[in-house]
């Protein structure tokens, strides 16, 4: 069975956990991941691969590495007194028992030597890891009881340890200031019998084992425990935490504690791989097609305003800053539109400030929109980025503004049409207007400008009603024929009245 578990990180981005059963030889790192160190206990690779803080009190607690493996990956454990566990790879692994008793640092802890990221700066690291723990009916896992998996970049490294391939002496494995990117805890009782337990996984990070049974509390007999806890069938589970733009080394610690005798924690075969990040695009070039419900005429765009249009862009209302100008207005121009790149995790969340971009260009006759020459797609600059995928956003200075559904990515030409689909369009028939043809366009009706079609649309047009024409960017001339009469209120403006811009804008 395999689950997806991925959550946010306000401090250190995406991470994500993903839990199945695979053997790493025939599952190795996801795609576009390089492995970086495979540790899987066959040898003893100690103060070379990793360092840890062995200890074996000679009864029944330790924290060791062990070759107590049977034929096909089963084990009792090297004092033959732990949960029976299956599915170990190859002849060793790493188990701990009990790890407050005997134990000088009262935890395991198990170091991977430093690994150098500096080539995948703004990319990501992924961890594979074989993990068990005992049965439900062996337990005393309760709050106290953990195995967390941490990372530390750079300067935040343990001491003897902030070098490639260094790993640190016992006495500072303990140092160094790290980060928890994937974590199991304790649910259940400390009394053994009578009640379940488990280590349950902490897909949020909040130090609780994410177990919607009996409040998130103390599991019982009734409760089901799913593949969100670990067993004593050792199964593989995937992190992937984020490589910032100046790391260049990293650190990666396993921490376990358990406080009672019949608390096991069991770890076998670790692959660390990284991926390296994605460049992120200075420009985006557009090539969207859209319709303007005023001027159009069943087949194409009327372009009555072409000998109208001014040489300079006029959207310097909508915050768009550029200076586009045109040496003469192209053949074929209906109008200027504004188009804008917004980066947000969603649709509803790409308010105005999300903006990353934006370009003026002529809305042409068919419906393309071209840059100040009438010919070549929009070149939209980027900055203040995180990715490359970006949603699209088209204004016209009296419709309202019209939003893309989805991302697209700047990697390639962006190329979107908004006149095939509603769906194209952020909350679909809502934000269009359907025109003749099964085509859609922008809602004519907002004279103003402010993305509602209201009252104060209506008190423009009749203060213009009849004057000759004027561009300006407060126009109630809707359907773009160089007059201001009774259709543009008729068919726009009261036909639409009371609709409103669908694109998020606080």
């Amino acid at each position: 069975m395999r689950r997806i578990f991925s959550f946010s990180m306000i401090s250190f981005g995406l991470i994500s956990i993903t839990a199945f059963t695979s053997h790493f030889d025939t599952a190795r790192a996801d795609s576009g991941f390089t492995d970086l160190l495979t540790v899987n206990f066959d040898s003893d690779k100690e103060g070379t691969d990793y360092r840890s803080n062995t200890f074996n009190d000679g009864r029944f607690d330790y924290w060791i590495r062990s070759t107590d493996v049977t034929p096909g990956g089963t084990s009792t454990g090297p004092m033959s007194d732990l949960d029976t566990y299956s599915n170990i790879q190859g002849t060793g692994w790493f188990v701990g028992k009990d790890l407050d008793e005997d134990n000088p640092e009262g935890k395991g802890y198990l170091m991977l030597k430093t690994l150098d990221v500096s080539a995948y700066q703004g990319g990501k690291v992924q961890v594979k890891a074989l993990l068990g723990g005992n049965t439900f009916d062996r337990h005393r896992y309760d709050g106290a009881d953990f195995l967390k998996l941490q990372y530390a970049f750079d300067s935040d490294i343990a001491d003897g340890a902030n070098a490639v391939n260094a790993v640190p002496d016992r006495n500072d494995i303990a140092t160094g200031s790290y980060t928890t990117f994937g974590a199991f805890y304790g649910l259940g009782t400390a009394s053994p019998v009578n009640s379940k337990s488990a280590l349950i996984n902490d897909a949020d990070l909040d130090g609780d084992g994410d177990f919607a049974g009996n409040d998130n509390d103390n599991l019982t007999a009734t409760d089901v425990i799913t593949s969100d806890s670990l067993t004593n069938v050792m199964t593989e589970w995937t992190f992937t935490f984020d490589v910032g733009a100046t790391d260049t080394k990293v650190s990666i610690l396993f921490l376990a504690a358990t406080t009672g005798s019949a608390e096991e924690i069991a770890i076998d075969e670790i692959v660390v791989s990284a991926k390296e990040g994605v460049a992120l695009p200075s420009s985006a070039t557009v090539a969207a097609t859209a319709l303007l419900e005023g001027a159009y005429n069943g087949a194409t765009l009327n372009t009555t305003l072409n000998g109208s249009l001014p040489t300079s862009q006029p959207y310097s209302i909508n915050g768009h800053s550029g200076g586009e100008t045109a040496g003469s207005i192209p053949a074929g121009a209906v109008d200027w539109v504004l188009v804008e790149l917004r980066e947000a995790a969603s649709a509803a969340d790409a308010l105005a400030s999300t903006r990353k971009g934006s370009a003026a260009g002529f809305l042409m006759s068919d419906g393309s929109i071209k840059a100040t020459d009438g010919v070549s797609d929009l070149s939209i600059s980027l900055s203040g980025h995180a990715g490359t995928d970006f949603f699209v956003v088209i204004y016209h200075r009296n419709h309202l503004p019209v939003m893309s559904a989805a991302t697209f990515s700047a990697n390639a030409t962006i190329t979107i049409d908004f006149t095939t689909s509603a769906a194209t369009s952020y909350q679909g028939a809502s934000a269009v207007a359907s025109l003749s043809g099964s085509k859609f366009g922008l809602i004519a009706g907002d004279a103003d400008g402010d993305g509602d079609v209201d009252g104060t649309d209506l008190t423009t047009w009749r203060t213009q009603n009849g004057i000759g024409f004027v561009y300006n960017t407060t126009n109630g001339d809707f359907n773009l024929d160089g007059q201001i009469n009774a259709v543009d209120r008729n068919q726009f403006q009261q036909k639409n009245n009371a609709k409103t811009s669908q694109v998020p804008s606080t």
